[in-house]
C-alpha cells in the first residue's frame, strides 16, 4: 500500500511513516485508528475465545503474513516456501486478490499449467507467483476458506501457502510465519494504521509460530541480533526468528532474456508500497537511476501511463527503463508499445535466508 499522488494522501502516509507530526490531522487520525483498534480488538477476541471458528482445510496450511501494511517481502516468501515444498508435496498458493476485476468468488490464476488472463482481470501478485511457479496451482479468493476448498477438491494439493495471511484469522493455519521490519519494531512508528503502518498491534506476535526479520539493504544486518531480541519481548515468548535480505540477482526483458546488467541511466518505474527501495536496490547493484517514477501501489497501467513514462525517459535521457516483477505482470497489455519496446527491463528479486528453514520447520 502507498499514496504516491501528492496533498492530502501523500501527508497521511508521511505521517504513517513517522516522517511528519500529526498536527492538526492528530484528532480525525486518530479517531480512526479508534474504530480500527476497536474493530480489531474485537475479532481478535472472538478468535481467542473460541466464539468464532476458523474453518480448517483438510491439508496443510503455512501462512505467511505481517504487521505492516504494503510490502514487507510477504509474496517473495511465499514463493520461496512454494518452491521448496513442491518437489516433495502437492502445493498451492491461496491469495486474496487485491485489486482484480474478476468478479469470481474463486479465480483460478493457474491451474499448474495454464495462466488465466493477466491484470487488471487478475491481481498482479498471484499473476506474477503463477508465472514464477510452474507446476503448482494458484487461486484467489475474497473468503480464503473458498479457495482453500478448491485447492484440495479440484487440484489435490497436500499443503496451501496462504499468501499474507496472518491477519485472516477465519483460515485456520497450521504455521503462522510473520515478517517484521523497522517499520514495525521502531518505537517511534510502532502505532496502529492510520496513524501508524501497522494492520496490526506487535503483541499479535504473540500468535505467530516463527517471526522473520526483513532487512531491506546492506548497513541494517548489524540489527538483526537487536531485532531479534526486541521481537522475543513482544511476543513473550522465545519464538524461533530467522532473517532475509531480498535484492535484485538480475534483470529479464519481457521476452525472458536474462542479462547481468542494464545501460544507465535507465529511469526506474513502479507501483509497489516503497518506490524509493526499489530505487536504492537498483543502486546497491551499480545500476545508475536517472530518475525514479512512482505510480499507487498495485495501479493498473494505461496508455496515459505510457505515454508519461516515455516523457520522462527522454527528460532524463535514459537508455532504457526498469521495473519490477510485480508490475511486469500489469504492463502485459503495453511490452510490445512504442514506449516499452525494446528497452523495457525486469528487475528479477531473490530472497537470501538465514536460519529460516530450521526455523519454520522445528
Amino acid at each position: 500500500m502507498t499514496f504516491s499522488s501528492g496533498g492530502l494522501v501523500a501527508r497521511v502516509e508521511r505521517i504513517m511513516l513517522g516522517e511528519e507530526p500529526p498536527g492538526a490531522l492528530r484528532i480525525p487520525l486518530g479517531a480512526a485508528r479508534g474504530v480500527y483498534s476497536a474493530g480489531l480488538f474485537l475479532k481478535n477476541q472472538m478468535y481467542d475465545a473460541g466464539f468464532a471458528m476458523p474453518f480448517r482445510a483438510s491439508c496443510q496450511v503455512i501462512s505467511v503474513g505481517g504487521l505492516t501494511l504494503g510490502g514487507a517481502g510477504k509474496t517473495p516468501l511465499a514463493i520461496h516456501i512454494a518452491r521448496s515444498i513442491s518437489p516433495n508435496k502437492k502445493v498451492g498458493i491461496l491469495s486474496r486478490g487485491y485489486g482484480q476485476q474478476a468478479n469470481e468468488d474463486v479465480l483460478v490464476v493457474s491451474d499448474g499449467a495454464t495462466l488465466c488472463q493477466p491484470p487488471p482481470y487478475s491481481a498482479d501478485e498471484a499473476y506474477m507467483m503463477a508465472g514464477k511457479l510452474p507446476g503448482v496451482p494458484v487461486v484467489t479468493a475474497p473468503r480464503r476458506a473458498e479457495g482453500a476448498a478448491t485447492l484440495v477438491d479440484k487440484f489435490g494439493v497436500e499443503v496451501i501457502v496462504l499468501d499474507d495471511g496472518f491477519s485472516h484469522r477465519a483460515l485456520h493455519r497450521d504455521v503462522d510465519i510473520v515478517l517484521v521490519d523497522k517499520h514495525s519494531l521502531d518505537p517511534a512508528r510502532r502505532k496502529l494504521f492510520p496513524l501508524g503502518y501497522l494492520r496490526e498491534p506487535t503483541q499479535s506476535l504473540a500468535r505467530a509460530s516463527v517471526a522473520v526479520v526483513m532487512i531491506r539493504y546492506q548497513d541494517e544486518e548489524r540489527l538483526v541480533g537487536e531485532y531479534t531480541d526486541e521481537i522475543k519481548r513482544l511476543a513473550d515468548k522465545d519464538i524461533p526468528v530467522a532473517w532475509a535480505r531480498g535484492a535484485i540477482s538480475g534483470f529479464v526483458t519481457p521476452s525472458g532474456k536474462s542479462v547481468d546488467s542494464i545501460p544507465g541511466p535507465v529511469l526506474a518505474f513502479c507501483g509497489i508500497a516503497h518506490p524509493g527501495g526499489f530505487q536504492r536496490s537498483l543502486e546497491e547493484r551499480s545500476t545508475a537511476v536517472g530518475a525514479l517514477l512512482p505510480f499507487p501501489d498495485h495501479h493498473p497501467y494505461t496508455a496515459d501511463d505510457m505515454a508519461r513514462i516515455h516523457r520522462e525517459a527522454k527528460r532524463v535521457g535514459a537508455a532504457g527503463l526498469v521495473t519490477t516483477e510485480k508490475d511486469a505482470a500489469r504492463l502485459a497489455a503495453f511490452v510490445g508499445s512504442d514506449e516499452l519496446a525494446g528497452r523495457l527491463y525486469i528487475a528479477q528479486w531473490d530472497l537470501e535466508l538465514k536460519g529460516f528453514e530450521e526455523a519454520w520447520m522445528e
